[in-house]
């Protein structure tokens, strides 16, 4: 779904379509052979998709609905064929970010820029524009299997730079996520199902604000926060006993 638009937006990935909602008439525009993951707009006339190529080299594709047509910006940053992992950010000061586990590549209307970082085999979780005005990239795997490694690169100047890089495991894990924004941490006790989160000052973790015992968000899935800041937000979580919400529901929205 495209934001801070006046209409609505949103893609069919399978038909390669975008969707285009206007005082209840839908209007369909196909993108082209392209493998499209995400889709930010900043008017109806400027709305961004995020994709792949499908040749044997797949690379980040920028595709922009202006209007009445797509411009394309083909970048030269690596991606693979099937685009889960492919991560967009608008920024009015330095233009449009996309980004996939191999890099990253910005457009500002008129110049192309490519950076790569040093990404140690981890997946690509989130890109995005923190309150303090810094693109940052969170990547995310398991060294082990069991525990979870994360790392925090920030743009600075001329090119990405990691500025966190922890492994945590069970029983207890921290993991990264972000709530418009605000870079933030949840720490889960896979023990007592205890669920913080958790203040990111840069460096290390500090407890913000914890939850009720008995619900317990899933690591693995940071992205299911949404909001304004940590005063004012939502999450999904599961439900240790099914006899908080409705018999036989083991999620829940907490706010």
């Amino acid at each position: 779904w495209a934001k801070d638009t006046s209409d609505v937006f949103w893609i069919n990935p399978r038909q390669k379509t975008l969707y285009h909602l206007n005082k209840g008439t839908i209007q369909a525009h196909y993108y082209g052979n392209y493998n499209a993951n995400e889709i930010l707009g900043v008017s109806n006339n400027e709305v961004y998709l995020f994709a792949s190529s499908i040749e044997v080299n797949h690379v980040l594709v920028i595709l922009k609905w202006n209007g009445s047509g797509f411009e394309k910006i083909r970048t030269n940053v690596p991606s693979d064929l099937y685009p889960f992992t492919i991560r967009g950010c608008l920024d009015n000061a330095s233009g449009v970010w996309v980004s996939s586990e191999f890099g990253a590549f910005r457009y500002d209307g008129i110049n192309t820029n490519s950076y790569f970082y040093e990404n140690p085999d981890l997946v690509l979780q989130d890109m995005y524009l923190s309150d303090e005005g810094k693109i940052r990239i969170v990547t995310t795997g398991s060294n082990t299997g069991t525990d979870v490694r994360q790392c925090l690169f920030e743009f600075s100047d001329t090119g990405f730079v990691k500025i966190y890089d922890r492994s945590s495991g069970p029983p207890s894990i921290d993991i990264f996520t972000q709530i418009n924004g605000f870079t933030a941490g949840i720490h889960n006790d896979m023990n007592s199902f205890g669920n913080c989160l958790m203040n990111f000052d840069g460096e290390q973790f500090s407890v913000y604000n914890c939850f009720n015992d008995q619900l317990f968000i899933i690591h693995s899935q940071p992205d299911l926060f949404a909001g304004t800041s940590f005063n004012n937000f939502l999450a999904i979580a599961e439900v240790k006993t099914s006899e908080i919400f409705v018999p036989g529901s083991k999620k829940g929205i907490i706010f």
